[in-house]
């Protein structure tokens, strides 16, 4: 299976025509799915009141779409995120009531400066149903987003692969614990597979590992 994870900031609820919502604490993911490939979009829900989920939401995505209603800092501060983390893939909406030259001077030498500028929902739904998969060969490396204690089952962690391949029955180093756990089981959209491929968003059944001694952004 394709997959494919945007970040998405500004004014987000453009996002729940794009899919259906999934997981929801400080970040929240909306899925959709269609023939063998899945899109994921992750918004920063916890933000402004936190800066940490507008950090973990841009380091989840390979895209981002920002729809910019208002020339506030709150727009700086997701810019500046963007920045941060070289997020430059990515499309630009805005409401009629925000002024063309002033967003453009604003994300001048930022990388949403580079940004496609989509008219409309629908011609942004079009620009997103030809894009391509970004994969990374290498080391497997999964960032974890989520962790829960599933009866029956165990420890289970949410995450987006960011580089290399993973299979059921593999070792893996959690970091920074420096401890080897074991993949029991995989999922992509709720349907079990016997590997992954990055970028896949990726719910992993572990063993080797307590509840507690997993956390966000562990590796």
């Amino acid at each position: 299976m394709e997959s494919i994870n945007f970040v998405c900031l500004g004014q987000t609820d453009f996002v729940k025509e794009l899919g259906k919502q999934g997981q929801s604490s400080d970040i929240t993911t909306y899925d959709s799915k269609k023939d063998d490939r899945i899109m994921t979009y992750v918004i920063p829900s916890g933000f402004p009141d936190k800066i940490q989920p507008l950090l973990t939401a841009v380091n989840l995505g390979e895209y981002s779409i920002v729809n910019v209603y208002k020339l506030d800092r709150f727009l700086g501060e997701q810019i500046v995120a963007l920045d941060l983390l070289q997020l430059d893939k990515g499309f630009l909406l805005h409401s009629y009531g925000v002024e063309s030259e002033a967003l453009k001077s604003i994300l001048k030498n930022t990388v949403a400066s580079s940004f496609k500028v989509e008219q409309n929902i629908e011609s942004l739904k079009e620009s997103i149903s030809s894009l391509s998969s970004v994969r990374r060969d290498g080391p497997t490396i999964i960032h974890i987003d989520n962790i829960f204690n599933v009866k029956g089952v165990g420890v289970v962690v949410l995450g987006i692969l960011k580089q290399g391949v993973i299979k059921v029955h593999n070792e893996l180093i959690l970091f920074p614990q420096k401890k080897t756990v074991t993949v029991k089981s995989i999922q992509m959209h709720d349907k079990n597979v016997e590997e992954s491929h990055s970028p896949a968003r990726v719910g992993l059944a572990l063993t080797g590992v307590s509840f507690d001694e997993i956390t966000r952004g562990d590796i």
